[in-house]
């Protein structure tokens, strides 16, 4: 017996409460389990048959054969279990108890279901009448011991952690932190883990402070974009919760209230000795800074000059006649129209370049650094059209608007690429924090 089968059984179990089915579709069902050999799922499917129909004598039937091959099924998967979980060996252990306790709850209620159904058939025409399995003493049992293993897990990562602490350097407090919230997984702040992770945490924490860019540009008609990539970079790192967990960002107050005290400037073009300057007074461990070296745009509309010409046989009228047993009629008249189509197209361009750097205060060494190239692109196609509405065959159009749209600003595409570029570094200094 496969877990899986029992993963089969209890979707049909919430399929039948959550859904009306006919005792008809759960025969079709335990058919179809039956069949693939999930003599579980058969038997829980069969057992919903009969309780909408009890008289039905194919469900009674499959009830009869895969009952006793279910419960065996499941008996052999507990032993098998047992026998892997014997002894600890971490992790998979707890899971592989968990799965035990899982098993013989199943066993329980497939005894129980079966047990009920059977009062509910009168003079059923197979034997569905089984005895009973008591597994209560096994499955106590069976608790207690995924109760010990969630002890060692909790244990063992608890040793981790205190052995990591130990080593007293930044990513050894981070390991240790993430043992310590592991145990706790297991047993709730297992021996203080609780106190143990935070204060972890703290000292395995990388402080960084992200320089406003430079604007190598010339350019002011996208607004301050050299300080909206810096600020949007800082939404998009406090966005990731995995990041931030050991992550802290100095905030713009802050920075700037240190660097206006020891009068010092926010350069792209800093130095290792700089760096290491930097860092010490602002308390960081990583500096990340970058400029732009282009921001432009340009905008274009084109209307063609010369239409082109389309035509289609509509309805145009209609006329009387007197059909075959002398009674009027009218009918529908056809005839071609024809309309002038002038297709308009208006696109707006932006282009942001420039580059980042990732600095790691202590060596003054280049952890990340990258060139960037964003652009966007806005377009607006549409038609107008001179002569019959009814020449048109709109479906040809469907990647057109109806109307000419206003194009956005400057600012407003330079908010777009703001928004494109920094999801791409906020990934890439995520990966570095990891």
């Amino acid at each position: 017996m496969k877990k899986k089968y029992l993963l089969g059984a209890l979707l049909l179990l919430f399929i039948g409460n959550g859904f009306s089915q006919s005792a008809s579709s759960h025969v079709s069902m335990a058919k179809r389990s039956y069949g693939s050999g999930d003599y579980v799922s058969a038997s829980f499917s069969a057992v919903a048959a009969l309780r909408i129909k009890p008289k039905k004598k194919k469900a009674q039937e499959i009830l009869s054969f895969s009952y006793e091959l279910a419960q065996e099924s499941i008996i052999e998967s507990i032993d098998d279990l047992k026998a892997a979980s014997k002894f600890f060996e971490g992790r998979r252990t707890v899971e592989q108890r968990e799965d035990i306790v899982s098993l013989y709850k199943e066993v329980k209620k497939l005894d129980r279901k079966v047990y009920e159904i059977s009062k509910i058939v009168r003079k059923p025409k197979f034997n569905i009448l089984f005895d009973r399995i008591d597994v209560k003493t096994a499955y106590q049992e069976s608790i207690v011991k995924l109760e010990e293993a969630k002890e060692e897990a909790a244990e063992m990562y608890y040793s981790k952690g205190l052995n990591w602490m130990k080593k007293e350097d930044r990513e050894s407090f981070k390991r240790a932190a993430k043992a310590f919230k592991i145990a706790q997984i297991y047993i709730p702040n297992y021996k203080q883990s609780r106190t143990l992770y935070s204060e972890s945490r703290k000292n395995g924490t990388t402080r960084i402070a992200i320089f406003a860019f430079d604007n190598k540009s010339r350019t002011s008609t996208f607004g301050a974009i050299a300080e909206s990539v810096s600020d949007k970079l800082t939404a998009d790192l406090f966005k990731n919760r995995i990041a931030m967990e050991f992550t802290e960002i100095v905030s713009r107050d802050e920075l700037g209230a240190i660097m206006s005290e020891h009068k010092l400037n926010m350069s792209a073009d800093l130095n290792q000795n700089s760096v290491s300057q930097y860092g010490e007074l602002l308390g960081v461990h990583i500096i990340i800074t970058g400029k732009i070296t282009q921001v432009s745009a340009e905008h274009q509309r084109t209307i063609r000059d010369n239409p082109y010409s389309v035509s289609k046989n509509v309805v145009i009228g209609t006329k009387s006649y007197i059909n075959k047993k002398g009674k009027a009629r009218t009918k529908n008249v056809y005839g071609d129209v024809f309309a002038s189509i002038y297709e308009c197209n208006k696109t707006s361009k932006a282009i942001l370049s420039g580059s980042f750097k990732v600095l790691d205060v202590k060596t003054g060494r280049v952890l990340s650094q990258d060139q960037f190239n964003q652009d966007y692109v806005w377009e607006n196609k549409w038609f107008s059209y001179k002569g019959d509405e009814r020449a048109i065959n709109y479906s040809r159009y469907r990647g057109y608007d109806r109307s000419e749209k206003n194009p956005p600003t400057d600012f407003e595409m330079g908010n777009i690429l703001v928004e494109q570029l920094t999801k791409k570094m906020a990934i890439t200094i995520t990966n570095l924090l990891k």
